[in-house]
């Protein structure tokens, strides 16, 4: 049986999938990684400042809106990027900017049309597919079929 944590660059260059390499390594290649991220504060820039003051929100009300809800300073945090925006706090989020999680991260409201994403979201599922028909012909150009 191979010594599973050693220098294994022939165990590797075999592709034997029950076989790891060292330790040292993974812990190098994580490194790197990391060292790349090293601009970006907890995950990254996000929009929650954008989002709460679409909303018209004031830190403040947007931690009281929260369910359990918090302090304006933990919102500060989040903003600031000082207290990491994991998917836990994206989701407690979402229903009181009344947006999706993805877009506290992704989507400034600032620069992007929301409206047409809220009204596609807010038609009823079953008839949603009539809605994409519509877009669908509004998006023809003749020569489609």
């Amino acid at each position: 049986m191979p010594a599973i944590f050693a220098d294994c660059k022939d165990v590797v260059n075999s592709q034997l999938p029950f076989e790891l390499c060292s330790m040292r390594e993974d812990f190098l290649a994580d490194y790197r990684q990391n060292g790349q991220m090293a601009d970006d504060k907890n995950g990254g820039p996000n929009y929650l400042r954008a989002w709460r003051e679409y909303r018209k929100m004031t830190q403040e009300e947007l931690g009281a809106a929260l369910v359990p809800p918090t302090t304006g300073s933990v919102i500060s945090l989040l903003e600031e990027g000082e207290r990491g925006l994991s998917l836990k706090w994206l989701r407690k989020l979402a229903p009181a900017l009344r947006t999706r999680p993805g877009w506290i991260a992704d989507l400034n409201p600032l620069e992007a049309d929301t409206r047409t994403l809220e009204l596609v979201e807010a038609v009823p599922d079953d008839r949603k597919e009539q809605v994409y028909r519509i877009i669908e012909t509004f998006l023809k150009d003749g020569t489609n079929g």
